[in-house]
């Protein structure tokens, strides 16, 4: 692997784990505007969290499996879309 290859993929790898940590920064941050704007209960709230956690364990497990089966590059990439989109179907939804 050359130094530039190394390079990259070193950027790659930093800036999808700095998506990760404002993910969870920005969500621990805003659950109880959440809350307050959707009118949830705690016990719905949490539940939503559980529903995070559970999310990003599975994806874990998905990412490896096809990233063995097809590339790893193809899956970063095809697992970055999905977590932007569905960022995105997040945001702009309007109820829970």
């Amino acid at each position: 692997m050359s130094h530039a290859s190394l390079n990259r993929l070193c950027l790659a790898v930093s800036l999808a784990f700095m998506i990760i940590y404002i993910d969870i920064s920005v969500f621990s941050i805003v659950l109880p505007t959440i809350q307050t704007s959707f009118h949830a209960s705690t016990n719905l709230a949490l539940w939503i969290i559980n529903a995070y956690v559970l999310a990003r364990a599975t994806s874990v497990f998905a990412t490896g499996y096809f990233s063995d089966r097809y590339s790893h590059h193809k899956t970063f990439i095809s697992a970055l879309a999905i977590f932007l989109i569905a960022s995105l179907a997040c945001a702009l939804s309007r109820d829970i």
